[in-house]
């Protein structure tokens, strides 16, 4: 499962660079005059504008220990104190903060999170998940989009999960459409495929699944043989027209890695699904090697 670093979810880091420091979490002039008018200590003054230049970096709230001290010793100096004042983190937890909160975001022009930001996140998600499959991206995509929506953040754990669902949802509305589209004989030879014979110790389903050898003058006659097998489990390719190629690689990588007793475990729409797309795909890979067979050969020739 993918981590919050494997996305583009903002953070804090925890050493600041001087560069950092002056680009991200300096306030400026407005925004000083801005916190001077609503407060009127020291502590609120800096936890008003620590908890400002954070959000405008994050997108979202955090408390003030998890801002890292050389942040919050940067703020202060820039609101003109010598040093972090003594009680700024009883103000972390005061009413105090809670009213900035809203200051804040009226000022950065966000949405605070609630149900529409759930909406559009579940929404981004499903619309990425349709063309997407590595779950990172899918986050990138969700974040984008609540960003351009000017939509606070929610914590990475909500895009964590909403990431995987969007994307089982699709993959099962991808499977059912191909599933559907599949003739009573292609259902057949699929299932037969996946049946060991009795007096056979490997399944078809064994040799649908092992690459054969690259074709050569010696292995040309069994390399033919494994090509005409193919294409007697052949399922049409119009089938797959409505699904990405992503998706397409994602299901024959994933029959791949399941043996028999692991298919028949499956739902009947994915396991028909993974099984026609894994052929699809063990097609594709001999006409190539035909077609790699051919140009030797005419090279030979020539």
């Amino acid at each position: 499962m993918s981590g919050i670093r494997d996305t583009a979810y903002p953070q804090i880091k925890s050493a600041p660079s001087a560069r950092e420091l002056a680009d991200v979490y300096t306030p400026n002039f407005v925004e000083l005059v801005w916190a001077e008018k609503r407060t009127r200590e020291s502590a609120p003054r800096v936890g008003l504008l620590a908890l400002l230049k954070t959000f405008q970096h994050l997108g979202h709230f955090v408390s003030l220990p998890e801002v890292p001290r050389p942040i919050l010793e940067h703020v202060a100096q820039c609101a003109g104190y010598g040093s972090i004042p003594e009680d700024l983190f009883r103000y972390g937890a005061s009413s105090a903060r809670r009213r900035h909160m809203l200051l804040i975001r009226d000022y950065a022009g966000v949405k605070a999170w609630g149900d529409e930001g759930q909406q559009a996140m579940e929404r981004a998600s499903q619309d990425a998940a349709r063309t997407l499959e590595d779950l990172p991206d899918i986050i990138n995509v969700a974040l984008e989009h609540l960003v351009r929506q000017r939509l606070e953040l929610p914590a990475f754990s909500a895009l964590h999960r909403a990431a995987p669902h969007a994307r089982a949802v699709a993959n099962r509305e991808y499977q059912s459409l191909v599933c559907d589209q599949l003739d009573a004989a292609a259902r057949e030879r699929l299932t037969n495929m996946l049946t060991r014979v009795e007096d056979e110790t490997k399944s078809p389903w064994h040799r649908l699944k092992g690459e054969p050898k690259q074709p050569t003058t010696q292995n040309n006659r069994e390399f033919l043989d494994h090509l005409a097998w193919l294409k007697e489990q052949a399922i049409g390719p119009g089938i797959f027209r409505e699904i990405p190629d992503v998706k397409l690689k994602q299901f024959a990588a994933e029959a791949r890695s399941f043996d028999v007793t692991s298919m028949n475990d499956l739902t009947e729409t994915k396991r028909l699904t993974l099984a026609a797309t894994l052929v699809f795909a063990q097609m594709g890979l001999a006409l190539d090697d035909v077609g790699d067979m051919y140009v030797r050969l005419v090279a030979v020739k020539g």
